[in-house]
């Protein structure tokens, strides 16, 4: 009788839709707020995107100006891939790019990438950031472009507590933050 109570209940749960994957609710922020994502603080204020006709892979470039400041120790890198700390948000229906690079430094600097400028150093003052997404073709760039931030957490993620290393992963708990960022359409790239 127990039993049969029980699969009646779970029914119930499934019929009503409480095992479907929900979508967590993220918070929306204003251009130039700034979002804790734990590991790192971030600022943004605007974007622009361009095609590149003549780009190998994904021909669409979105570059999105900001800054980010290190409340941590230690200099920390921004976390891209998975986990991240940045999402850019894809439309009309590409998927979201986790992946992405970036520089640290003055607008317009075109010196080479080096580890002194892949790490955000420590001392909580914020460091001028550029964040570039790249896209497939259809993407369509709008009016605004948006862009999440996800919340870390510094965690022991082992299994039965085999070690005791820590590392920033994401916050299960913690809802994104999305800003929608005034975005600027280049002209299209002429090859180099």
């Amino acid at each position: 009788m127990v039993a049969l109570l029980v699969i009646v209940g779970v029914v119930a749960i499934a019929i009503a839709g409480g095992f479907r994957t929900r979508a967590v609710p993220q918070i929306d922020v204003g251009v130039n707020s700034e979002m804790d994502a734990g590991n790192l603080v971030f600022r943004f204020q605007s974007a622009t995107a361009q095609y590149d006709p003549s780009a190998i892979g994904d021909p669409w470039s979105v570059v999105v100006t900001g800054e980010v400041r290190n409340p941590q120790a230690a200099a920390m890198t921004l976390m891209s891939g998975s986990p991240t700390n940045l999402v850019g948000v894809g439309r009309p229906a590409l998927p979201n790019q986790l992946r992405y690079s970036y520089k640290l430094g003055a607008a317009g600097s075109d010196a080479a990438p080096s580890n002194a400028r892949q790490t955000v150093p420590p001392g909580n003052d914020f460091v001028p950031l550029q964040v570039k997404f790249t896209f497939a073709e259809g993407f369509v760039p709008g009016e605004t472009f948006p862009v999440g931030v996800l919340v870390m957490q510094y965690t022991n993620n082992t299994v039965l507590g085999l070690s005791e290393e820590k590392n920033w992963n994401p916050d299960p708990l913690a809802r994104p933050m999305v800003v929608r960022l005034p975005c600027t359409h280049l002209p299209d790239a002429t090859g180099s």
